[in-house]
């Protein structure tokens, strides 16, 4: 598949391990000696990622391998909105994108033995087939790959876990791992362990450390994972470089960082999404204080992201722009979306746009949601890209160009972009203020703590003021509803279904604290039906006059009649099929 990458591959297999619970992830990336033809045996690369999550159960090994499906589309997957993937294994575009030959490993419990099937570009060109192998195809026609190396040693690693799953992936084929003779190949399989790691550890930052998902009924769902290369672990690499802020707001090279959120339809439900806007530090071998160590951790993985697709390099320059998530997960980097035109003098200027919780994956009839409202942000299957409607990139654009103080000396408000620009000359012109501004008093800050934020009405929410700083605030007002309300703690029940806006500012004598700002969402929740279930069958009839589809009650029994003769049929076909599937 078009740049989807090796990089992208693993990321997008290690997506599936998480799913399935996984506490620990692996890839093992080696040279192996493999029969590339039934004569013939070479030196190659090959790889497999072997987890310690729920498994795979033998009667589904087939269906996973083959072509891509929606999760949920044949019962046997639960999807939900936290998910990393909504589209089972992706093994067709992940892995054969890769390999030639792709082997699936998994046992669910102690007891279970592994079983395995393949699929294969090179029994493809051999038979002129294209099929799952189950181990009875492998013992009969490929018993030479059973006793490779990377199989057997990826089978005792397996056999070694109670549950787990393996994916092998054995010949890579991609022209950038072609080499003219062993020392080569040893010396491409060194450079990309290296920007497979850092790739790795920017792409899955938030789960390395552990992250807790919110879905759109408030339950939370920890996630946290132990990815290795080889053996060793993944370091989370953070394009933000929010270690480096100075939370005293004092220091002038530090990381300079603000905060902005919005709305975003998500399947018919308006969910928040935040923007973190970073002008992180000049250069260190030009003067600043970022890291030249962090320079290239990002260099590698923009050059894994790029890899194969013919660019020859990866300039730090192409590490500015926006870092695109999908739940805490990042899609896409180093792309401003067209709201900016870049150029070297803006290499500080980052930006995390993290997406609402379980925003939609590609599957494009459910892309518009009736009513001229389409989804705010969705995301292709392969997990490369990330699009964003034209009402979602405005409030982005008017985040990023929010103006800000960024530090005590900062001699003027700017947009973070503005500020990035020139940063190291912008720096020693505040080092070096003859005059520094008075430095401004320090503030109260609040925040709003809900007893609840969402509901059907009527709707009983009490609000607390928390201070969160050393200056307190002693005084409160509330705007609830474009009504004011004073107090610490206030009351307030919303009678009408809506999206309420809740703003709180504290002072403390002649100091304010800025608004805080928060929502509540007051929507009827449908009740489950308390009736008996009712049976359902379905027949057909031909006649062109009838409507497409009516249902008739019969009893205890509702019958669904599809109409073949009606002149909509076609359409309706066509219309189920794309969307669940199937013939």
């Amino acid at each position: 598949m078009k740049n989807h990458t090796l990089g992208h591959s693993v990321a997008d297999l290690i997506d599936n391990s998480i799913d399935a619970n996984a506490e620990m992830a692996d890839v093992v990336l080696k040279v192996e000696d493999f029969p590339v033809s039934s004569e013939v045996n070479r030196n190659v690369l090959s790889f497999y990622i072997i987890d310690d999550g729920d498994g795979i159960a033998a009667e589904r090994l087939e269906g996973v391998l083959t072509v891509q499906r929606r999760r949920d589309a044949d019962g046997n997957e639960a999807y939900h909105e936290t998910h990393l993937g909504a589209f089972g294994l992706g093994v067709p575009t992940s892995s054969l994108s890769q390999g030639s030959h792709i082997t699936l490993m998994s046992k669910t419990g102690p007891d279970d033995p592994i079983h395995y099937a393949s699929i294969s570009r090179m029994d493809r060109f051999r038979y002129d087939r294209a099929m799952v192998l189950n181990e009875d195809d492998l013992n009969e026609h490929w018993p030479q790959l059973l006793e490779t190396t990377m199989f057997t040693e990826a089978y005792e690693k397996l056999s070694e876990l109670s549950k787990g799953t393996i994916i092998l992936v054995q010949y890579l084929h991609r022209n950038c791992y072609d080499a003219q003779n062993d020392a080569q190949l040893s010396t491409i399989k060194d450079a990309t362990v290296e920007r497979l790691r850092a790739y790795l550890g920017l792409v899955f930052e938030h789960y390395i450390n552990g992250i807790r998902l919110i879905d759109h009924q408030g339950t939370v769902h920890p996630k946290n994972i132990n990815i290795k290369v080889l053996g060793i672990d993944v370091d989370p690499i953070d394009p933000l470089m929010k270690n480096m802020i100075d939370v005293s707001r004092n220091g002038v090279r530090g990381t300079h960082h603000n905060v902005g959120a919005s709305l975003s339809p998500v399947m018919g439900i308006m969910r928040e999404f935040t923007v973190e806007v970073a002008v992180v530090p000049g250069a260190e071998g030009r003067g600043g204080i970022r890291p030249d160590a962090h320079d290239r951790l990002m260099k590698k993985a923009l050059q894994m992201k790029l890899e194969g697709s013919g660019v020859g390099s990866a300039p730090i320059t192409n590490c500015q722009g926006l870092y695109l998530y999908r739940n805490m997960r990042l899609i896409e980097f180093g792309t401003w979306k067209g709201i900016y035109q870049g150029g070297a003098n803006y290499t500080c200027a980052r930006a995390a746009v993290y997406g609402p919780v379980g925003f939609n994956i590609s599957d494009q009839s459910m892309l518009y949601l009736g009513d001229g409202v389409n989804e705010g942000f969705s995301c292709d299957p392969s997990k490369i890209t990330v699009n964003l409607s034209p009402q979602v990139l405005d409030r982005v654009e008017n985040i990023l160009e929010d103006d800000h103080q960024w530090h005590r000396l900062d001699d003027a408000s700017k947009a973070g972009y503005t500020r990035a620009s020139r940063r190291i000359t912008y720096d020693a012109r505040m080092d070096g203020a003859a005059n520094p501004p008075v430095p401004a008093p320090r503030l109260p800050v609040l925040e709003i703590e809900m007893s609840t934020n969402r509901g059907p009405p009527p709707l009983e929410v009490q609000f607390t003021a928390s201070n969160t700083n050393a200056v307190l605030a002693t005084d409160f007002v509330w705007v609830i509803d474009n009504q004011t309300a004073n107090g610490e703690q206030v009351d307030f029940t919303f009678e009408e279904v809506g999206i309420y806006n809740v703003t709180l500012q504290g002072s403390r004598r002649e100091l304010q604290s800025r608004p805080t700002t928060a929502h509540v969402y007051v929507e009827i929740v449908e009740e489950e039906p308390s009736e008996e279930p009712r049976n359902a069958t379905i027949s057909e009839i031909n006649d062109p006059d009838e409507d497409l589809l009516y249902l008739e009650a019969n009893g205890d029994t509702d019958n669904l009649v599809v109409n073949r003769g009606s002149q909509y049929f076609s359409n309706f076909v066509r219309l189920i099929t794309s969307r669940f599937g199937g013939d």
